[in-house]
């Protein structure tokens, strides 16, 4: 591999850090594919015996054992890493016969696991309609429902993408041992429904059968599972009589829902041995009736009554490979299940591509997410490649992603943190990055945010100080750029801990894309060291000399809230007291001064005390302190307002916390720095800062491209980048590339075999 550079660029030297989530940074979501791609017939598991039924796995560029290539089977754009095997169709091969390819694999309970295949049918392949070619079979028989995909043979002579998904749930403490799963979902009735023409014009399914007579033991337990999407507006329950619906004449002794039905849902019945001898399983839905079927309560169950448990699928059948954790299922091509008749498979022949098995990440549990085909597996570290080619490789395992697979940001499942993308602060700690310049950066991001849902959304983070994989907040001379209320912040230290620090005015709004780029020259002139440009274009800049304490800071008395007792840390309502307050300001950086002291003296009948004061627009938040003299001690703190447009506060007398008022702002805002730091040792990650306070202030939503640089970049460089990638980032296609003759980005191309 080869760096390759706009030519017509005098940039392209200083670009230290590019990734690009629509070039080549970025393989794919992390992922395990658990369906093996043999070379030959001879590497699937499970394979037909009759050796005459061959799956021929095909070359991107030759033509291997007379099936042709890629392009010669089917029309489509390809790649040499895909994946795709041929069958032939011929009619003395019927379902009859076994003509499964795949193999067995566990699947964890409580876990949701998603397969994704490409399927092309050729025109002169005779059935049409849905035709099953994928099936995903538990192996104990009975214990789950076979999952199968269906090509559209309608549309034969086209790629069709297939999805489907699995979910066994967890074992609960309500389950006795050897539980018996009847798979659930909703269709039209039919004739073969017991209550066809009664009631409902829907209703449930158990396995292949409408509404059967189910047979079950007392002291046995019984599952029945809702995680196909059919059963999103019907969630089972048992009745008393077969005519109800919507919850009426329910029966509850020993019967248990976890989870949400048409997706993760699921129900328990361990029968009682008191059960009557006839329930029925219906909807929940309001208005149903005749919904499912009978349930016949047989005599008392005991350890020799094996052989019916085992009939409907006994998890405890260890021969067959379930446990109490795991789940096998045989994950196969299928390409004539179900069809018995010879003429329709007389000639044509299926394609499979890509055929991907794997588990969901937990942001996924319940829903079908296929991730981007591997042969393999993609790992999470050092997975997002720096396009300079000098190494700076990043690691997603903190990254979130969307229902497409792309890289976004929010809130994780398992914690309060945001994703992230982690060049050296999680993992890879050991690992040095440099820009290369104290007095001379440019940040250039592409992003839209859609979601504002803290006071902070940081962009990027840079701190020497961590702790346990989170920074510790202001210290380590921190470099951060976000955005707070629509504008964007920077902050900058220098190596002797001023700060330089600043904002554009309020642009950015959300669902929007934006590309934004932050340029600096420590050297320049006051006022004219950070430049701010929003697509293109120079935007106002303002940097702060001091972060000012609120004005017109004000006290009166207000009636006490009637049952606000509760409140955290309140100890009471106060009468006939004076007490003292101040005000403070705070940014990312830290603290204000503190406001003039101000004081409010209470009577009986108004007994707590309302505070107000003006906005602070340099502010994200502000700190109020309480004290019963004009002397205010370390614990004075009484409130930490968390939002710069929050002004005004009530105070019951609130327990003062940790924290005293500052004489002088802790942290000074200097326009006049020389340096900046680039300390090579410093901690790095974007679209988060990470904190040991566990204050949430992560970005929401997408970056599609970071680029850092080692020079203050011009307007004409500006301007000629956004219109490289404009139509690229906008259409969310890598090959979007306008005005690519005329006007090449700063670093138009940067990795080329």
């Amino acid at each position: 591999m080869k760096t390759v550079y706009g030519l017509i660029d005098t940039a392209y030297n200083s670009c230290v850090l590019l990734y690009d989530v629509f070039g080549n940074s970025y393989a794919g979501e992390p992922t395990i594919n658990l369906f093996t791609q043999p070379a030959t017939n001879a590497g699937f598991s499970i394979k037909p015996s009759n050796s005459a039924r061959v799956l021929y796995k095909l070359d991107y560029t030759n033509d291997v054992s007379g099936q042709g290539n890629f392009a010669a089977n089917a029309s489509g754009f390809y790649l040499q890493t895909d994946s795709i095997y041929k069958y032939n169709f011929t009619g003395t091969q019927t379902s009859t016969t076994d003509g499964k390819h795949g193999f067995a694999i566990n699947v964890s309970r409580g876990e949701t696991y998603s397969v994704s295949v490409d399927v092309y049918v050729s025109t002169g392949h005779p059935r049409t309609g849905l035709i099953p070619v994928v099936s995903l079979t538990p192996n104990l028989t009975g214990s789950f429902t076979t999952i199968t995909g269906s090509y559209n043979a309608n549309n034969k002579g086209t790629w069709q993408n297939l999805r489907q998904k699995i979910y066994a749930p967890s074992f609960t403490s309500n389950v006795v041992s050897s539980p018996t799963y009847y798979e659930m979902s909703v269709e039209t009735k039919t004739s073969s429904h017991p209550y066809y023409g009664s009631g409902s014009s829907a209703g449930f399914k158990v396995g292949d059968t409408q509404g059967p007579t189910l047979n079950l033991y007392k002291g046995a337990s019984y599952i029945f599972t809702q995680t196909h999407s059919s059963n999103l507006n019907d969630q089972i329950y048992l009745s008393t009589i077969p005519n109800v619906g919507g919850g009426s004449n329910s029966y509850t002794n020993g019967f248990y829902y976890y989870g949400n039905k048409g997706l993760d849902g699921y129900s328990v019945f361990t029968v009682p041995y008191n059960a009557p001898l006839a329930l029925y399983y219906n909807s929940l839905t309001a208005g149903s009736s005749y919904f499912g079927g009978k349930i016949n309560i047989l005599g008392g169950y005991d350890v020799g009554n094996v052989g019916n448990v085992g009939n409907g699928g006994n998890a405890g059948n260890l021969g067959g490979g379930s446990t109490a954790t795991s789940e096998p299922y045989n994950v196969c091509f299928e390409p004539t299940r179900g069809e018995s008749s010879s003429s329709n498979l007389s000639s044509g022949y299926i394609l499979y591509k890509n055929m991907q098995f794997e588990k969901n990440k937990p942001m996924f549990k319940d829903i079908t997410h296929p991730t981007k085909f591997t042969s393999s597996s993609r790992s999470a570290y050092n997975s997002f490649l720096d396009l300079t080619g000098k190494g700076n490789n990043s690691n997603l395992v903190n990254t979130m992603f969307d229902s497409n697979s792309f890289i976004s940001f929010g809130s994780k499942m398992s914690s309060s943190d945001g994703g992230l993308i982690d060049l050296n602060l999680k993992y890879n700690t050991t690992k040095t990055f440099s820009i290369g310049s104290a007095i001379v950066q440019s940040y250039d991001f592409w992003f839209k945010q859609t979601a504002a849902s803290f006071k902070t959304a940081y962009l990027f983070s840079r701190s020497s100080e961590t702790s346990n994989g989170v920074f510790l907040e202001n210290l380590g001379q921190p470099q951060l750029i976000f955005i707070q209320g629509k504008r964007i912040y920077f902050s900058f230290t220098s190596p002797n801990n001023k700060i330089l620090y600043g904002y554009s005015s309020g642009v950015i709004e959300l669902n929007t894309l934006y590309n934004i780029t932050i340029t600096v020259n420590a050297t320049f002139a006051t006022g004219l060291k950070v430049d701010i440009y929003l697509n293109g274009q120079p935007t106002t800049v303002t940097v702060l000399t001091v972060l000012q304490f609120p004005l017109k800071f004000l006290a009166t008395s207000a009636s006490s809230f009637s049952g606000n007792t509760g409140n955290i840390g309140n100890v009471g309502s106060f009468s006939n007291n004076t007490n003292f307050y101040c005000i403070s300001s705070y940014g990312p950086d830290g603290e204000s001064k503190a406001s003039p002291v101000i004081s409010s003296t209470n009577s009986q009948f108004k007994t707590s005390t309302k505070l107000s004061w003006e906005i602070v627009d340099q502010a994200i938040g502000y700190y109020i302190y309480r004290s019963n003299s004009l002397s205010f001690g370390d614990y004075t703190l009484i409130a930490d307002i968390n939002n710069q447009n929050t002004l005004n506060f009530i105070d019951e007398n609130f327990q003062t916390k940790l924290g005293k008022p500052k004489n002088f702002s802790n942290f000074i805002y200097d326009a006049d720095i020389v340096s900046l730091t680039d300390n090579s040792n410093a901690k790095v990650c974007f679209g988060n800062y990470p904190l040991t306070t566990l204050i949430p202030n992560y970005f929401e939503g997408y970056i599609y491209r970071i680029a850092i640089y080692n020079k203050k970049l011009t307007a004409t460089e500006i301007y000629r980048n956004y219109n490289s990638f404009i139509h690229k980032y906008k259409s969310e296609n890598p090959t979007a590339i306008a005005s690519f003759v005329k006007q090449k980005s700063v670093i138009y191309k940067k990795v080329k075999e």
